[in-house]
């Protein structure tokens, strides 16, 4: 009889991208074979329990209140390596991954958390556990916060992704270019899906947007333009557009149960530049406004974004206008795009994570 494989996915709820990562692994991985059992930790939850709540909810207050703080920190880690050793810097929790991998033993750990992957690779360069350690970069980035010398596998958005890491001292041959994992439904698009004048405003989690409800008559004058605002966890501003805003060509929604269908139907998407939704537009060829990038990451993937002629930044409410107007108007930028995201689609190779996980060596 085969022996049962166990694969644990370590998570984080530091935003939504995390986690949603995690159980997009976790499905594939179950796709897979029978004999793979496969678990999702939130790793503070299991390695400072009884303090996460006050490490997320002082994470949420730091960027809500002082996100150039954050900001600080986050780019001094890249810009100096020894920084990055205060994310690791919890002697307590150390001990306690050390001494959880002496009960569990496990074949694969992968990581969607920066930290995590810190502590874990900390662990395996102390020689004390022989599991496997794949990290998963949820964003499109290269940071060292992200790059420990422990870690066996990498699994990256882009291939400029992975010449940025190699060219910062990680092999090659531990870099897979397998996109940001998403959803089955975010694959195989078809134009015909599309549904013109379909503007889509996705909040994220935290219901990010503009807030001036004029703002959103004004786009709503765009013609042949039909509008779907997304708010996420923001009720007061659900409640507040549905208060004001009374128009047929535009729906107000809290949350979408089937975000793959609206990205498969929308003309433009304008949203949070986290590094999962845009990789599920990318996928789906929907167009990406990237809509007031404040924390480091996203910034960053503000900036790949138009280094790469992926998409457009807005700052402001005036800037968002303009994108959009854009993207009806300037068809050699929209094509550009296109081509930009075509090129990502047919680079990467997704099936690389589980070819790994059933035990095939995969091709960098």
């Amino acid at each position: 009889m085969q022996k049962m494989k166990k694969v644990i996915i370590f998570t984080a709820a530091y935003g939504n991208g995390h986690n949603s990562v995690a159980q997009v692994l976790k499905e594939q991985i179950k796709d897979l074979e029978e004999n793979i059992q496969v678990e999702i930790l939130d790793f503070f939850h299991v390695f400072a329990k009884g303090k996460e709540d006050m490490m997320y909810g002082g994470y949420e207050e730091l960027i809500r209140t002082l996100p150039s703080l954050f900001n600080l920190y986050y780019n001094a880690k890249d810009c100096f390596k020894w920084i990055r050793w205060f994310d690791t810097a919890d002697f307590s929790i150390r001990r306690h991954v050390a001494a959880f991998f002496e009960k569990v033993k496990v074949d694969l750990v992968i990581s969607t958390f920066p930290i995590a992957s810190g502590y874990l690779a900390h662990l395996k360069e102390s020689k004390k556990t022989d599991f496997k350690l794949a990290t998963v970069i949820t964003d499109f980035v290269a940071t060292r916060e992200w790059l420990y010398q422990g870690t066996d596998y990498y699994f990256v958005a882009t291939n400029e992704i992975k010449k940025e890491m190699v060219e910062k001292g990680i092999r090659k041959e531990a870099v897979f270019v397998t996109g940001i994992p998403v959803r089955e439904e975010f694959y195989g698009y078809s134009k015909e899906e599309k549904v013109p004048g379909l503007i889509t405003f996705l909040g994220g989690g935290l219901g990010i947007l503009p807030e001036n409800p004029d703002f959103y008559l004004d786009i709503s004058r765009i013609k042949g333009s039909q509008i779907v605002i997304v708010t996420g966890k923001n009720k007061a501003l659900k409640k507040q557009l549905e208060d004001t805003i009374k128009k047929e060509n535009i729906t107000i929604l809290g949350f979408e149960n089937n975000m793959p269908k609206l990205l498969r139907q929308s003309q433009v998407v304008v949203g949070k530049p986290g590094g999962l939704s845009l990789f599920e537009a990318i996928m789906t060829d929907t167009p990406y406004i990237l809509y007031q990038a404040k924390l480091g990451q996203e910034k960053r993937n503000e900036r790949y974004f138009q280094k790469h002629r992926l998409g457009q930044a807005a700052k402001n409410e005036k800037e968002c206008k303009a994108a959009i107007l854009r993207q009806f108007t300037d068809s050699k930028e929209r094509k550009i795009e296109e081509i930009q995201r075509r090129k990502i689609r047919e680079s990467i190779k997704p099936e690389s994570i589980k070819m790994l996980i059933g035990g095939t060596k995969p091709m960098p």
